[in-house]
């Protein structure tokens, strides 16, 4: 009927889209029923193996479970053990156990004391008495033979006959298992409500396919028509508006054809175009931001390191054009001088802005206490309110007492400093410990003040993590234990701290060869005059 209505139409576009829709139509409608058709036999096939599956895997162990805690009177635990299994197979919706002879022992449908009074069915007690896996559909019951190795296995009637197999139509309504004692049945009863509401979903997945492709057929066959000039039309337009310099343009076209091969040509050279020119102007304003964000960072740190009693060298050479490792050196009275090292989490821009904020912190709170741990938890406070969480600040702070040369200091989740001792020509660690500045809201436990006395030619150094972690072409870390025995025999080798700064860095870049660092290098070497 579509067909001869379509003949009698003037437009080809009507045309085809009525001929479209005919011809799906049928098809559709032809593959729906034989879809739903092989649907139904599919699932009912499946739910009739894994039922007998199901049976041989759990009938023993239902048999267990009855004699452990059914038996003891324990059914809470029994029905909560056989739920669980239960639960592997949907189509399994009751179990009962039964005795070769037609006693009823439980039955997952009804109370235990209901149990008693149950009428076993004569064609079960038929049933009961033959050792075998038996099937039970609407029509007949089916032996299986109990051959489990077989490729396909045997199918008989209560005279061990051979009949045939259970057909997919067929709706197996039990599934008898003999247990190994031989005196013993457990009885599965199974639901093909499945079968009902996989068919139902399958016609409603067919229905809303059916309705897209005829409404697809429409747009198909309205698309077609135009299909001819709309790609040379597009081409014409795209090409006009590039030729005036609107280079973000895209012409879309759709086939796949020489006039597809055409559009891309011209949309990769408006993208080669626009992107040169953007690389251009982007390049030049992140050179500008990273060097002014370089400039205010170097601003931030000092540029004169001196304390009274001490020979000082600094290194820092940041990851990125903007580091994340700060320090600084504030006298407080004429004979303590305090300086710290830390490490913003992260480097380049961000852990910049971090790192210039913890110099003015620390500024800030020195101007009103000398107390190192009061300054450590200002700092804490701040950095933990004006920061993202993700963001802290790993800490070493210390004061030199030049008169009584004493070492002072309190750590915040930093690596600890190592002390080289002239007369002994060996190395001592500061404590480590604390947590990053920012972590936590307030700072926990205490922060810890620990002391320690120095001599005249002794070494110190403090660092960041980006010399420990720092890795060679093998992709070995150097470490803590690295760092001591590169560090001890550097200030062996040399007597000021510049000497000692340079020859480190200098063993540090020969370590991590032409591997780029992934993090800042800063570090402090110190010698007691």
């Amino acid at each position: 009927m579509v067909f001869l209505f379509s003949i009698h139409m003037n437009s080809i576009r009507k045309k085809l889209v009525a001929l479209f829709a005919g011809v799906l139509s049928v098809a559709l409608g032809a593959l729906a029923f034989t879809l739903i058709a092989g649907e139904r036999a599919q699932i009912t096939r499946d739910i009739t193996e894994n039922a007998v599956h199901f049976a041989e895997l759990s009938g023993e162990r239902i048999a267990a479970l009855h004699d452990l805690y059914y038996v003891s009177e324990s059914f809470a635990i029994f029905d909560s053990e056989l739920a669980g299994i239960l639960d592997r197979n949907p189509a399994v919706t009751r179990v009962q156990m039964l005795s070769a002879t037609g006693e009823l022992l439980f039955d997952s449908g009804l109370a235990p004391e209901d149990v008693a009074a149950s009428v076993i069915d004569d064609s079960m007690l038929e049933r009961l008495e033959i050792n075998k896996l038996s099937l039970k559909t609407a029509e007949r019951v089916v032996y299986l033979s109990r051959d489990m190795h077989a490729a396909a296995r045997a199918t008989e009637d209560a005279e061990s006959n051979a009949v045939t197999a259970i057909a997919d139509s067929e709706q197996v309504s039990t599934v008898l298992y003999p247990l190994a004692d031989e005196k013993r049945r457990v009885a599965f009863h199974l639901s093909y409500s499945a079968v009902q509401d996989r068919v139902l979903q399958s016609v409603g997945y067919l229905a809303a396919l059916f309705l897209f492709g005829f409404v697809g057929s429409l747009l198909i066959a309205t698309w077609f028509s135009r299909q001819l000039t709309a790609p040379l039309t597009a081409l014409r337009i795209g090409a006009q508006r590039i030729a005036k310099g609107e280079l973000d343009t895209k012409i879309v076209v759709d086939t796949h054809d020489e006039t597809k091969v055409l559009a891309d040509t011209f949309n990769q050279m408006a993208t080669d175009l626009s992107g040169a020119l953007d690389q251009k102007i982007e390049l030049k304003r992140a050179e500008k931001e990273f060097e002014v964000a370089s400039e205010i960072q170097t601003s931030t740190l000092p540029s004169d390191v001196s304390i009274d009693g001490l020979d000082v060298a600094v290194h820092f050479t940041p990851a990125s054009e903007v580091g994340g490792d700060v320090y600084d050196v504030i006298r407080v009275d004429d004979d303590r001088t305090l300086f710290y090292l830390g490490d913003v989490t992260g480097h380049g821009v961000a852990a910049g802005i971090v790192a210039a904020l913890t110099n003015a912190i620390f500024a800030t709170a020195t101007a009103t206490t000398d107390s190192i741990p009061a300054i450590i938890k200002e700092a804490n406070r701040v950095i933990h309110k004006k920061t993202q969480p993700a963001m802290f600040v790993t800490m070493l702070t210390c004061e030199w007492n030049a008169k009584k040369n004493l070492l002072q200091y309190a750590n915040a989740g930093h690596e600890p400093g190592l002390i080289f001792r002239a007369k002994t020509g060996t190395i001592e660690s500061l404590e480590s410990g604390g947590i990053g500045l920012g972590m936590l809201p307030v700072f926990q436990p205490e922060p810890v003040l620990r002391s320690m006395q120095l001599e005249s030619g002794d070494f110190f150094m403090i660092f960041t993590d980006g010399i420990v972690e720092a890795r060679n072409e093998a992709g070995d870390m150097l470490m803590m234990s690295g760092v001591e025995k590169m560090y001890a025999e550097t200030c062996l080798e040399h007597d000021t701290a510049e000497d000692v700064r340079a020859a480190l860095f200098a063993k540090f870049q020969a370590y991590h060869g032409t591997c780029t660092p992934d993090d800042d290098v800063t570090f402090f070497v110190i010698r007691v005059m």
